[in-house]
């Protein structure tokens, strides 16, 4: 299957040597800008689990903002390439290969957690937003990252035509071994949620305060919500 997590795990396999080379050509840079606006968001010295960190741009981003952070990742070859670049940081980072359905994590162990162009990738959602929801501290914070479905109706055109005619020719001649990585891509941002629809699912896996802000014309979205613990009665 297309969105089995075996084959999304085997496909970033694949791509993780380029992954890093092909976000700067197909973004044309602005994911550096996203990510930024994550970093910001989060308050001074946090304990930060940047889960599906993948080659750990966003990892390095937040630990050289001076938070405490661990970064998570299903894929060991992403992992790989992570560990390589934080030979050459200041900032350290503790990487750890993990499941984001099962994460081998405390309850309440973390200040905030983030997640940059991944949740889409997991095909038990609401199992993962649930275990985030575990690893988070009461009203921790959750901060979501990901391309979304719908754009202004002079954007729109552009960028379909960009999203699922050139870049997966880009991706398939910078990464020849990506296989399929980018005909998944348009195709898996083509079905996840976007905007209210997403929040709602926020909403639904216990977290409270959400929210989103288009970025870029709407091509990206950035959620947050706010991590509502079980009362002793075992209600939220």
């Amino acid at each position: 299957m297309l969105n089995s997590a075996s084959h999304i795990q085997e496909m970033f396999a694949r791509v993780a040597p380029r992954y890093d080379l092909l976000n700067r050509v197909l973004s044309l840079g602005i994911d550096r800008r996203w990510r930024r606006r994550v970093v910001k968001q989060i308050p001074k010295e946090a304990k930060v689990l940047d889960l599906c960190c993948g080659t750990g741009d966003l990892s390095f981003a937040l630990a050289e903002a001076g938070h405490n952070v661990t970064g998570a990742d299903f894929c060991a070859e992403m992992l790989q390439v992570a560990e390589e670049k934080q030979t050459k940081k200041k900032s350290a980072v503790q990487f750890v290969q993990a499941d984001a359905t099962s994460l081998p994590f405390a309850e309440s162990e973390f200040d905030c957690a983030t997640i940059a162009f991944g949740l889409r990738n997991i095909p038990d959602t609401m199992t993962a937003l649930a275990e985030i929801r575990r690893v988070l501290k009461p009203e921790g914070l959750l901060l979501v990252l990901d391309f979304s479905s719908r754009q202004p109706f002079y954007v729109a055109p552009f960028y379909k035509a960009y999203f699922h005619l050139l870049l997966p020719l880009i991706g398939k001649i910078l990464a020849p071994k990506s296989g399929d990585a980018y005909r998944y891509l348009p195709e898996s941002v083509k079905q996840f949620p976007s905007g209210k629809e997403l929040t709602a699912k926020l909403e639904e896996a216990g977290f409270a305060k959400t929210a989103f802000q288009p970025l870029t014309f709407g091509i990206a979205n950035l959620y947050s919500g706010r991590a509502q613990k079980k009362t002793a009665t075992g209600n939220d």
